[in-house]
Formats: structure tokens, C-alpha cells, sequence
């Protein structure tokens, strides 16, 4: 049987392939790239925006990705976001980067202090009856693949 989230997996890395294949192959050849390092991020911080969104919607569903700062603070103002989307969305599954933090018997609060953005998730899916999983290969698995 296969698992929506391996479909949606599957799907994603076809998405994020093909992007990079459509903004990387025809420059690839010509040119060198480099990972940029923090300080170098740093100083161009204004570029880049929190939260990260992509938005997919195809007739077999969607897929609704909302990357955000890490955070444990209940206060910032990103999770009351996210509240807010999760109501919209509907997700019939969701996937968080890292582990899925047990939120039985916490508050929403709680839920964020312990286990930051991945503890909110895991929170309002347990409310809503919606499976979780992360996105991440299980730690042997990427520890097994790191050179």
C-alpha cells in the first residue's frame, strides 16, 4: 500500500528536481557554484523573508510548505500563522523537518516550547486527527549516507 507521504515525497522531490533542473541546466555548464556562508548571509539578510511559502495546488490535491524561523517562544507571532493556515489548508497529512515531538497531554504552548515549529504541527494534528510525519531520512539513514 502506498502512504500519502510517500506520494507526496516522491512528488516533491519531482518538484524541487525540476526547478532546479529549469533555474541550473542551462547555466550549469558555465558555471561554479558555492554555498553561501553564514556571514555572507548575514550581510545580505534582506533579501530573504521568513516565512519561505510554496504553494502547489494540482486536481490530485495540494501541497502547502511554510518554512519558518525556528522558534520555542508561543509568542512569536509565525505560529499564530500557522494556526491560521492549518484552518485553511485542511491538511489530510503533515510533514515536519525533524522529529515529531509527543505532544499527548500538552497545551498548545507547551507543545512549542518543548518542540518548537515541529511541536505546533504535531499538536494541532493530534486536535485534528491528521498524521504526521517527517520529511527527514530516519538520523541512522542520513548518518549511514554521510561521507
Amino acid at each position: 500500500m502506498i502512504h500519502a507521504a510517500d506520494v507526496l515525497r516522491r512528488y516533491m522531490k519531482f518538484v524541487l528536481a525540476s526547478l532546479g533542473c529549469i533555474s541550473i541546466c542551462p547555466s550549469a555548464a558555465a558555471q561554479t557554484y558555492t554555498t553561501m556562508s553564514w556571514e555572507e548571509y548575514a550581510r545580505h539578510s534582506d533579501m530573504y523573508r521568513w516565512p519561505y511559502i510554496l504553494n502547489i495546488y494540482t486536481s490530485h490535491g495540494g501541497l502547502f510548505y511554510f518554512g519558518v524561523s525556528h522558534s520555542h517562544d508561543p509568542q512569536n507571532e509565525q505560529f499564530s500563522e500557522i494556526e491560521a493556515l492549518w484552518k485553511q489548508f485542511h491538511p489530510e497529512i503533515a510533514l515536519n523537518e525533524g522529529n515529531t515531538p509527543n505532544v499527548d497531554n500538552k497545551t498548545r504552548n507547551e507543545a512549542i516550547q518543548d518542540g518548537g515549529d515541529p511541536g505546533l504541527v504535531s499538536y494541532l494534528a493530534a486536535h485534528d486527527n491528521v498524521k504526521v510525519e517527517s520529511m527527514d531520512p530516519p538520523l541512522a539513514e542520513e548518518v549511514a549516507e554521510t561521507p
